[in-house]
């Protein structure tokens, strides 16, 4: 009963995380409507842990072969957002940590040009440095955060433009 607020989902929008292949659901996540509060639900469930998947892959994946390149942002409405945008080879990392698997799976695709996009918290001052290091040998890589207090998906296409020029 999607009506019942008890229910994990109640008043959430719900992402599906779909395997690589573009074969199977292997997971879901919601976002509550007008919060920034996520829940995973299913997190393991199906195949799927955040550290080897990269949500929107499937999408992005004939982009990404086209251009060996790939924009990596924090979460699903990031990536949905940058789509709308017309950046249709971005990913998501379920969170700020770029991963072995990771990188595993951008080497298999033919990644050359890695721009990583984080939100403009003070908390991905770390990370940016921490992921451009373990990037910077497969990779040619470019880091950028958004401005203070803002995520990509909440930046206009002329902010996007600008923060991702010559990507």
């Amino acid at each position: 009963d999607c009506h019942n607020p008890q229910k994990p989902m109640f008043n959430r929008a719900v992402c599906p995380i779909i395997d690589e292949g573009g074969q199977n659901v292997i997971g879901a996540a919601g976002r509550r409507i007008l919060e920034k509060e996520y829940l995973q639900k299913w997190k393991y469930s199906y195949g799927f842990k955040s550290g080897s998947n990269l949500y929107g892959l499937w999408f992005a994946k004939q982009r990404i072969l086209e251009t060996s390149r790939v924009i990596l942002v924090e979460g699903m409405l990031d990536v949905a957002k940058l789509h709308e945008l017309g950046y249709t080879e971005t990913v998501g990392l379920f969170g700020v940590n770029v991963t072995p698997n990771h990188i595993d799976i951008l080497n298999r695709m033919g990644v050359m040009n890695v721009s990583i996009l984080l939100d403009g918290d003070e908390a991905v001052e770390l990370a940016l440095k921490r992921n451009t290091e373990k990037l910077k040998d497969y990779f040619n890589v470019r880091a950028l955060k958004c401005p203070k207090d803002k995520d990509p998906d909440e930046l206009s296409g002329e902010e996007l433009k600008c923060l991702l020029r010559n990507n």
